[in-house]
């Protein structure tokens, strides 16, 4: 089966990186894989070492009307009209505007939703317009079969009409990449060559570093356990730039945690990280199913999460990981202390996880489970699903008018109010900015 795979970017980050393990598992069984994003990125290489070819083709699909996106989606799709494509497997919900693509070349899609935010507030901050906001409400009724990766995340995206349409298919990982990785590459030479003292505890946070993963809570923990006088190192591993970045890079300055606390840009060897460390965190305020604490899991590393990820509904808290409240930097610092007092609890949470994890998360069973739901969507028409919140009405300003209210109390508790009103005068400013450009090239 020609398969077309969009991806919203080809960074390393967890969803494209999914994507190049289901690929490539789906090449080995026979399939063609191609993958379209509209920007490069390191990944692309990792696609083409695997033999996976990928086309690179920009599309707008924020900012813009209704008609402008429709005639953006018909100019890609006639790119890849003398493709062969059989099925369009949509990653991430920010890839909505491939479904109209599947719909434009007439072939079925499946979507892969691998969030867990609520459905009106991503698509707005997304697509910028109420228009195309409603377009990607609209996009559920599209492919023949949606995916989730949780129960977390199918009870926010689905529900009881959803019916069938609707499957949960949890991660898996490569875990003999894992097992060869540990077999490799030597623990204390990977911890020299980080500036890890000997005798050093090192707890390390992976994810892109974004408010919504809250590395800021991680920078306060580490303070209240440095205050503490404890022999600790801190890495936060995922760093790209942007105003987060920015504040957590000035946190650490400010608090004089910069001799502890490192942080790394986004980086394909993030299994270095999970070899060295001693505990991983993960401080995400969401997170339908953590890829990166699947693997630290795998790595046989003890973790601290927020109970709100979806692989709490696999891993029981006390015995395979310890969850905490999300954005309670007092709660996550006692859980890693606990950890860093307790070397036994810690092997046994970290023993206990990666035999879950190597009895029944591998790669292999993911691939054979998505294979089966694309070769059922062959055969299938659109699930014409929709939203129960926007069946029968369209986006309003009181929408959008609630949408910014939630995003600056969201904002506040997880960046401080101070961060918060800058971060809303930016975007206020910005869009003042580009009312005057609109206005200034507007046709007379």
């Amino acid at each position: 089966m020609k398969i077309l795979c969009a991806t919203h970017n080809l960074n390393y980050e967890g969803a494209p990186l999914f994507l190049l393990r289901l690929a490539a598992g789906l090449k080995t069984k026979g399939h063609e894989p191609i993958v379209f994003s509209p920007a490069d990125g390191p990944v692309t290489r990792e696609f083409e070492s695997a033999g996976i070819r990928v086309l690179i083709s920009p599309l707008t699909h924020a900012g813009i009307g209704r008609e402008a996106f429709d005639r953006e989606v018909a100019r890609t799709a006639s790119r890849f009209e003398g493709l062969g494509i059989e099925l369009v497997l949509c990653n991430t919900l920010n890839t909505y505007y491939a479904l109209y693509l599947a719909r434009v070349l007439g072939k079925p899609a499946l979507w892969c939703i691998h969030e867990c935010a609520p459905p009106y507030d991503h698509f707005r901050s997304l697509c910028a317009t109420r228009e195309l906001t409603q377009a990607a409400l609209e996009a559920f009724a599209l492919p023949a079969r949606l995916v989730c990766v949780s129960q977390l995340a199918a009870r926010m995206y689905g529900g009881p009409e959803a019916g069938s349409c609707l499957t949960v298919i949890r991660h898996g990982i490569d875990l003999d990449a894992v097992d060869r990785y540990a077999r490799e590459h030597d623990r204390e030479a990977l911890r020299r060559a980080r500036g890890v003292e000997a005798g050093t505890l090192v707890v390390t946070i992976v994810g892109t570093v974004c408010d919504r993963k809250g590395q800021l809570v991680f920078v306060r923990a580490a303070e209240r356990l440095l205050a503490g006088h404890r022999r600790l190192r801190f890495f936060i591993v995922g760093a790209r730039g942007g105003a987060y970045a920015g504040l957590v890079e000035r946190t650490v300055a400010e608090r004089g945690l910069a001799g502890a606390v490192t942080i790394v840009p986004e980086t394909r060897d993030v299994y270095a990280f999970f070899r060295l460390s001693d505990i991983v965190v993960s401080a995400s305020y969401e997170e339908p199913f953590g890829l990166a604490v699947l693997e630290a899991m795998a790595f046989g590393v003890p973790v601290v999460g927020t109970d709100v990820l979806g692989v709490a509904e696999h891993f029981e808290n006390g015995r395979e990981l310890l969850l905490t409240p999300p954005g309670d930097d007092a709660a996550l610092a006692d859980r890693i202390a606990l950890l860093c007092d307790d070397p036994r609890l810690a092997a046994a949470l970290g023993g206990a996880a990666a035999r879950r994890v190597h009895e029944g998360f591998a790669a292999g069973a993911m691939v054979d489970a998505y294979e089966r739901v694309l070769r059922e969507c062959v055969a299938l028409p659109p699930c014409g699903y929709r939203l129960a919140d926007w069946r029968r009405r369209r986006p309003t300003i009181m929408d959008d008018l609630e949408f910014y209210i939630r995003t600056f109390v969201t904002s506040a508790r997880r960046t401080g109010v101070a961060a918060a009103v800058r971060r809303a005068a930016d975007v206020l400013m910005g869009r003042r900015r580009a009312d005057r450009e609109r206005m200034r090239h507007a046709p007379r």
